[in-house]
């Protein structure tokens, strides 16, 4: 049976942002399933990890520049570069269900199990 992704979506939506606080559910990653994949340890109090991109992907498969190219453009960096490194903070919810995802779906439905409530100031601060 397929997902209704427009109504999974606004479901989602309103169980994800808190918008007379300000805030946003987000996953915490510290002591998910998904923590045991990561190549380098979570940071920002849990919320946090260490993202690769590579353009080079598979044999056989295109290169592919994202988020690479949009990223140095935005930084000012002209050459080109093959890889890069980001600290990302990941939504606590997806409609979709990308076989290719690494992420654990119960870390995707908006359960505040798996999950804390986070304002851009708390992010930021976070990361700082």
């Amino acid at each position: 049976m397929p997902i209704d992704t427009k109504r999974a979506s606004a479901q989602y939506r309103e169980r994800m942002l808190d918008r007379a606080q300000g805030r946003i559910l987000m996953i915490k990653i510290s002591g998910s399933s998904q923590e045991q994949d990561l190549s380098a340890p979570v940071t920002c109090g849990g919320m946090g990890r260490i993202r690769h991109f590579h353009r080079t992907t598979s044999a056989g498969w295109p290169e592919n520049p994202l988020p690479i190219d949009p990223a140095a453009h935005a930084l000012g960096i002209s050459e080109i570069l093959d890889d890069i490194e980001a600290l990302v903070f990941q939504n606590a919810a997806c409609n979709w269900r990308c076989w290719y995802c690494y992420v654990p779906f119960n870390c995707l439905s908006a359960d505040e199990r798996y999950s804390e409530w986070a304002s851009m100031r708390d992010l930021v601060d976070r990361y700082a």
